[in-house]
């Protein structure tokens, strides 16, 4: 009976150790599929971030890049011989031997536009042609290089760094004694015209600045600012007294001042107006809206060490202006668009500017 006993008490034992083991068996099988899960989720989970942040990145690039779809693509980047230095353009590194070759391809489609169209220009027999005002040309001897740049389309900044390029301070720069230091003469032109210098021309779209002008010399219509003489042209012509400009008045003035090219004002006087476009070929066309990239690609290609590429005058609230330009034009008369149109007109077509549709409207009304 004993040993009966003693029997079943070891097969008790048994079975229960078996089935300890078995659980101790299963434990270590769930904690190992936890950590496999885990450790699986955890990498997939550092994956996915990794790729999102690589798409990102690439959408990134891809939106710089898309800068310069207009660019054409048979053309090549000329270095004239000089290493490409890394320069930041708008405040953000990239490729920049691609943006170089980017840039360089949208600088010659601008050449051609303005060749094309000036060629269509001469056989209409348009005064544009031979239009020019000498103020608005300068020179510097020590490059060899030729600019036609007028007021409101970054006059202030070109001029400080064409004093710069003399070794002079970029001071006082609309100064009568520092205009005569950089401006061009006749001889001068004439050298822009065979081809002799570099020739540089910057623009900017007219809409815009014509707003910017309404901006710095009327104050943008807002009361006890402005330019003094500026306001009393406008007053005087509207025959309106004591109260702010508004931008209506304001076209009205550069409507009956466009009538004679020698009465209009500087800072709105259209380009092609200024610089003779169609006369002899510009060899870079600068455009505001594009003066980072345009710039950092000139001062490399023609090695100039004294142009600072990040510096700019008068450009408080111009990203503003720039983007909502169209607010000021859109309830102006069909007529008046018309005639603003036909005032700029060439500095639409010669520089292949957008003209808004709701000004198209007007013109074919």
């Amino acid at each position: 009976m004993h040993e009966r006993f003693s029997a079943m008490l070891s097969n008790l034992k048994s079975l229960n150790y078996g089935r300890v083991f078995l659980v101790l068996i299963v434990l270590v099988s769930l904690e190992i599929c936890m950590r496999t899960f885990v450790t699986n989720g955890t990498f997939e989970t550092i994956n996915f971030a990794r790729q999102e942040q690589q798409s990102q990145n690439n959408l990134n690039s891809e939106a710089w890049d898309n800068k310069f779809l207009n660019a054409t693509s048979h053309l090549t980047l000329n270095t004239r011989g000089r290493d490409i230095p890394t320069i930041p353009i708008t405040g953000k590194n990239i490729s920049v031997k691609t943006s170089f070759e980017e840039t360089k391809r949208k600088l010659d489609q601008r050449n051609q536009m303005l060749r094309g169209n000036c060629s269509l220009i001469r056989n209409l027999k348009s005064p544009v042609v031979t239009a020019i005002d000498m103020r608005r040309n300068y020179f510097i001897e020590e490059y060899d290089f030729f600019l036609c740049v007028s007021a409101k389309g970054g006059a202030t900044t070109w001029k400080t760094h064409m004093l710069q390029m003399k070794g002079l301070p970029g001071q006082n720069v609309h100064k009568g004694y520092n205009e005569k230091r950089i401006r061009a003469g006749s001889a001068r032109l004439a050298d822009r015209i065979s081809g002799k210098v570099t020739s540089v021309i910057s623009v900017r779209h007219p809409l815009t600045r014509l707003v910017s002008a309404y901006g710095d010399k009327f104050g943008d219509g807002k009361a006890f600012a402005g330019v003094p003489r500026f306001l009393r042209m406008v007053r005087y012509f509207t025959n309106s007294w004591g109260k702010p400009v508004t931008f209506y008045q304001f076209l009205s003035y550069v409507i009956y001042q466009a009538r004679g090219p020698s009465m209009t004002n500087n800072h709105w006087r259209p380009i092609s107006w200024n610089c003779k476009p169609c006369t002899g070929n510009f060899d870079y066309i600068i455009k505001l809206e594009t003066i980072d990239e345009d710039l950092a690609y000139l001062v490399t290609d023609l090695g100039i060490k004294e142009i600072n590429v990040q510096l700019k005058y008068n450009v408080k609230n111009s990203k503003a202006k720039v983007k909502g330009y169209e607010s000021y034009f859109k309830s102006l008369p069909p007529a008046m668009l018309k005639d603003i149109y036909n005032i700029y007109k060439y500095d639409f077509i010669l520089f292949d500017y957008v003209v808004p549709q709701f000004m198209l409207d007007a013109v074919a009304s």
